[in-house]
């Protein structure tokens, strides 16, 4: 299972890496305080700022970066258990973004990332499933939904 778990983890890696290199460009301005707050989440839905939406995208890709020195390619079940944690903190930026224009791209990195991990879990459960045209495909859309939500909030 070495050679599976290498790649795994490798993988996982660039997971990461990838929101670290988006995180430089998410940078957004702080949002502009709006003049009355709404409370229910669909009042919310329809009047979070852009501006807002691409602060929530930024810190929390950050957030997602800051897991990059905790992956290892010598413990690729604790990187798994890492890229877990990434899929729910890309659930937690997703579920914050309100800003129907940002939320259709989150919600895209979200599905994207969920789908990637559960791929991985089941690679390393099982390494006889392993398809490296799969993980190529799946890392290649994922790097897209992370794009588009970067030139988004750029």
């Amino acid at each position: 299972m070495g050679k599976y778990a290498l790649r795994s983890t490798l993988v996982v890696s660039a997971v990461i890496v990838a929101a670290a290199a988006l995180t430089g460009c998410t940078s957004a301005p702080a949002p502009r305080a709006t003049a009355a707050a709404t409370p229910t989440k669909t009042a919310q839905a329809s009047t979070q700022t852009h501006e807002a939406a691409c602060t929530i995208v930024a810190a929390g890709l950050k957030d997602v970066a800051s897991l990059q020195s905790e992956v290892s390619t010598d413990n690729p079940t604790k990187s798994l258990a890492i890229l877990a944690e990434v899929d729910a903190k890309v659930a937690a930026i997703d579920e914050k973004v309100t800003n129907e224009k940002v939320k259709s791209l989150t919600s895209d990195a979200a599905t994207s990332v969920h789908a990637y991990s559960t791929y991985l879990k089941g690679v390393m459960e099982n390494p006889a499933n392993l398809d490296v045209n799969e993980i190529t495909s799946k890392a290649q859309e994922l790097a897209a939904k992370f794009t588009a939500v970067q030139k988004e909030c750029a």
